[in-house]
């Protein structure tokens, strides 16, 4: 009898344990997916390159840190000369420790001095307890 009432207490707290590293993962951030990407790409708006940063995977970073990263992104932004004029996060979905979200984004650049709308979706992970942006794919249009 008390071999199992050991066993049914070392069960109860190994489920207890599992479910509590399911919760961090999944509500540590302070942050929800949709307000992450509102976060990046308001970053990215404003021109703050390192606030941006925060919101991106180790992936997206690829090996740069936060000064290089933020340089990259400066200087392509001068060169092609790149405005986002308005954003907007639409629908999206969590998935565990996963989630997209659709963006909207309207700039000009270089070569679009009137502006042009790009719909993407941003794929989420949760990483050090907070979402991050993983990836970007960006619907292209038929031809």
């Amino acid at each position: 009898m008390k071999t199992n009432k050991f066993a049914i207490r070392i069960l109860g707290v190994t489920c207890a344990i599992v479910l509590t590293i399911f919760c961090i993962n999944v509500l540590a951030s302070d942050l929800t997916p949709e307000q992450t990407v509102n976060k990046y790409y308001n970053a990215l708006k404003s021109q703050d390159y390192e606030q941006a940063y925060d919101c991106i995977s180790k992936k997206m970073k690829n090996g740069r840190d936060r000064e290089t990263w933020a340089k990259d992104w400066k200087d392509t932004v001068v060169v092609a000369k790149i405005e986002i004029v308005h954003f907007s996060v639409s629908e999206s979905k969590l998935d565990g420790d996963k989630a997209t979200v659709r963006v909207s984004v309207n700039a000009k650049d270089i070569f679009n001095k009137d502006g042009f709308t790009e719909n993407e979706t941003d794929y989420m992970v949760i990483e050090d307890s907070v979402w991050k942006i993983d990836a970007t794919e960006v619907d292209l249009p038929d031809l």
